[in-house]
Protein backbone atom coordinates (compact mmCIF):
# COMPACT_ATOMS: atom_id res chain seq x y z
CA UNK A 1 0.00 0.00 0.00
CA UNK A 2 2.99 2.80 0.72
CA UNK A 3 4.58 1.70 -2.74
CA UNK A 4 1.58 2.82 -4.43
CA UNK A 5 1.14 5.70 -2.46
CA UNK A 6 4.30 7.60 -3.21
CA UNK A 7 4.33 6.35 -6.84
CA UNK A 8 1.29 8.28 -6.88
CA UNK A 9 3.21 11.16 -5.39
CA UNK A 10 6.17 10.69 -7.87
CA UNK A 11 3.71 10.75 -10.51
CA UNK A 12 1.65 13.71 -9.57
CA UNK A 13 4.84 15.62 -9.24
CA UNK A 14 6.33 14.73 -12.51
CA UNK A 15 2.75 15.79 -14.08
CA UNK A 16 2.71 18.88 -12.36
CA UNK A 17 6.30 19.86 -13.52
CA UNK A 18 5.40 18.87 -17.31
CA UNK A 19 2.23 21.00 -16.91
CA UNK A 20 3.80 23.85 -15.45
CA UNK A 21 6.89 23.75 -18.35
CA UNK A 22 4.03 23.28 -20.75
CA UNK A 23 2.17 26.52 -19.91
CA UNK A 24 5.51 28.34 -19.66
CA UNK A 25 6.34 27.80 -23.13
CA UNK A 26 3.05 28.58 -24.51
CA UNK A 27 2.82 31.73 -22.61
CA UNK A 28 6.50 32.56 -24.17
CA UNK A 29 4.98 32.20 -27.78
CA UNK A 30 2.30 34.61 -26.96
CA UNK A 31 3.93 37.46 -25.56
CA UNK A 32 5.06 39.57 -28.14
CA UNK A 33 8.75 40.64 -28.87
CA UNK A 34 9.79 44.01 -26.96
CA UNK A 35 11.50 46.25 -29.53
CA UNK A 36 15.51 46.53 -28.14
CA UNK A 37 16.69 49.88 -27.38
CA UNK A 38 18.19 50.50 -30.95
CA UNK A 39 15.41 48.70 -33.18
CA UNK A 40 13.60 52.02 -34.45
CA UNK A 41 12.37 54.66 -32.17
CA UNK A 42 13.40 55.52 -28.68
CA UNK A 43 11.01 58.08 -27.56
CA UNK A 44 12.45 61.89 -27.85
CA UNK A 45 15.63 61.04 -26.54
CA UNK A 46 17.07 62.10 -30.07
CA UNK A 47 17.58 58.24 -31.43
CA UNK A 48 15.78 56.68 -34.33
CA UNK A 49 17.78 53.57 -34.56
CA UNK A 50 21.04 54.29 -35.51
CA UNK A 51 20.57 57.60 -36.18
CA UNK A 52 20.68 60.50 -33.66
CA UNK A 53 19.18 64.03 -34.15
CA UNK A 54 19.07 67.55 -32.37
CA UNK A 55 20.22 71.16 -32.64
CA UNK A 56 24.05 71.76 -32.76
CA UNK A 57 25.41 73.66 -29.87
CA UNK A 58 29.04 73.80 -30.93
CA UNK A 59 31.78 72.70 -33.14
CA UNK A 60 35.34 72.28 -34.09
CA UNK A 61 37.04 70.93 -37.01
CA UNK A 62 36.24 67.44 -36.11
CA UNK A 63 33.34 67.28 -33.50
CA UNK A 64 30.30 68.98 -32.62
CA UNK A 65 28.29 68.80 -29.24
CA UNK A 66 24.57 68.02 -30.39
CA UNK A 67 21.61 69.11 -28.32
CA UNK A 68 18.78 66.20 -28.23
CA UNK A 69 15.40 67.10 -28.48
CA UNK A 70 14.11 66.32 -25.09
CA UNK A 71 17.38 68.86 -23.37
CA UNK A 72 15.79 71.86 -22.56
CA UNK A 73 19.65 73.08 -21.54
CA UNK A 74 22.32 73.99 -23.55
CA UNK A 75 24.87 73.71 -20.40
CA UNK A 76 23.48 70.34 -19.42
CA UNK A 77 25.52 67.45 -20.60
CA UNK A 78 22.40 65.14 -20.28
CA UNK A 79 20.74 65.76 -23.33
CA UNK A 80 23.74 66.26 -25.42
CA UNK A 81 26.21 63.96 -27.25
CA UNK A 82 29.73 64.60 -28.69
CA UNK A 83 29.78 64.09 -32.89
CA UNK A 84 33.26 63.24 -33.87
CA UNK A 85 33.54 63.90 -37.74
CA UNK A 86 36.35 63.62 -40.40
CA UNK A 87 36.49 64.51 -44.26
CA UNK A 88 35.49 60.58 -44.55
CA UNK A 89 32.22 61.75 -43.33
CA UNK A 90 29.39 62.41 -45.56
CA UNK A 91 27.44 65.98 -44.67
CA UNK A 92 24.76 66.52 -47.38
CA UNK A 93 21.70 68.69 -47.29
CA UNK A 94 20.37 67.63 -50.68
CA UNK A 95 24.01 67.51 -52.37
CA UNK A 96 27.06 66.76 -50.51
CA UNK A 97 28.49 69.62 -48.43
CA UNK A 98 31.75 70.62 -47.17
CA UNK A 99 31.77 70.07 -42.96
CA UNK A 100 32.62 73.92 -43.03
CA UNK A 101 28.49 74.66 -43.87
CA UNK A 102 27.56 73.20 -40.32
CA UNK A 103 26.84 75.89 -37.63
CA UNK A 104 25.38 76.25 -34.54
CA UNK A 105 21.73 76.14 -34.44
CA UNK A 106 21.69 73.79 -36.68
CA UNK A 107 19.04 70.95 -36.77
CA UNK A 108 20.85 67.65 -38.20
CA UNK A 109 20.48 64.04 -38.37
CA UNK A 110 23.72 62.11 -37.90
CA UNK A 111 24.44 58.59 -38.40
CA UNK A 112 27.42 56.58 -37.41
CA UNK A 113 29.00 54.31 -34.52
CA UNK A 114 28.77 54.50 -30.86
CA UNK A 115 31.99 54.81 -29.02
CA UNK A 116 32.48 53.41 -25.73
CA UNK A 117 32.77 56.59 -24.22
CA UNK A 118 29.16 57.91 -25.33
CA UNK A 119 30.19 59.67 -28.15
CA UNK A 120 29.50 59.33 -31.97
CA UNK A 121 31.37 58.75 -34.81
CA UNK A 122 29.41 59.97 -37.66
CA UNK A 123 29.56 58.38 -41.48
CA UNK A 124 26.84 60.70 -42.34
CA UNK A 125 25.70 64.04 -40.99
CA UNK A 126 22.50 65.57 -42.58
CA UNK A 127 21.52 68.81 -42.17
CA UNK A 128 18.16 69.42 -41.48
CA UNK A 129 15.13 72.18 -41.26
CA UNK A 130 14.32 73.16 -38.19
CA UNK A 131 10.74 72.28 -38.74
CA UNK A 132 11.76 68.81 -39.48
CA UNK A 133 12.59 67.99 -36.27
CA UNK A 134 9.64 68.89 -34.09
CA UNK A 135 9.87 68.31 -30.33
CA UNK A 136 6.72 66.95 -29.60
Amino acid sequence: MKKIIWTGVVVAIICGGGAFYAGMQYQASQTPARPTAGSGFAGRTGTFGSATFGTILSIDSGSLILQLPNSTSTTATIGTNIVLFDSATSISQLNSLPSSNLAVGQSIVVAGTANSDGSITASTIQIRPASSLRNN
